[in-house]
């Protein structure tokens, strides 16, 4: 608090403190993901903006013997885990993690989708000879972000980030409330602007949302 301010009540200046601590300490951790999901929240509500071209990769690969083995031995039908010995071969070469992936089995061939922000895969293996053809899209870097956005096949630690700004902007918020609510006697605004900030998206969308 600045020198020469009044001092307020006990009561009232520690939550003002607290709200104060809280408010600039969420607002600090959540910054840069918040304005990060802004961005990518405004560029899906707009999807001209990001760029429909794909780079697209193939390569074909030959199962090592030992594996041919393992191939051979595979389900002839049904989705099922694709095996453990399959699974670790192919992770480091189309640098998506497999173990644990669900494969699509019939008798001539392996069929696995290799799902990734920004872009897709598949592996399409053929049983007879032992051969695996990669097909790898690229999207743009905004196609990347804006699957991020919406946590799109963006792997198991990617929604724990999601989780912690929805937590972080919450306290952001409740904190802000409560700076608001400290200060609204001296600020006659204060109320009217924010029953319009509820009233303004609730009245946009009875007028053009709702059916």
């Amino acid at each position: 608090m600045a020198s020469g301010a009044p001092m307020l009540p006990g009561g009232r200046a520690f939550w003002l403190r607290q709200f104060t601590l809280w408010h600039r300490i969420t607002g600090a951790a959540s910054l840069s993901t918040l304005i990060f999901f802004a961005t990518t929240g405004f560029l899906l509500n707009h999807p001209g903006l990001i760029p429909a071209r794909a780079e697209i990769t193939t390569q074909t690969l030959t199962l090592p013997a030992p594996l041919q083995g393992v191939l051979s031995a595979a389900p002839a039908s049904g989705t099922l885990p694709l095996p453990e010995a399959l699974a670790g071969w192919l992770s480091p070469r189309v640098s998506v993690p497999l173990q644990g992936i669900q494969a699509d089995f019939d008798a001539r061939e392996v069929w696995i989708d290799l799902p990734r922000p920004g872009g897709e895969g598949r592996v399409i293996i053929d049983r007879q000879s032992a051969t695996a053809e990669v097909r790898i899209t690229r999207r743009s870097w905004l196609a990347l972000a804006a699957d991020l956005h919406k946590g799109r096949n963006s792997g198991a630690a990617w929604p724990f980030v999601i989780d912690a700004l929805a937590l972080g902007t919450l306290l952001f918020a409740l904190s802000g409330f409560g700076i608001l609510l400290m200060h609204a006697r001296a600020r006659p605004a204060t109320w009217p602007v924010t029953a319009g900030g509820l009233a303004l998206p609730a009245i946009l969308f009875l007028l053009f949302v709702h059916a």
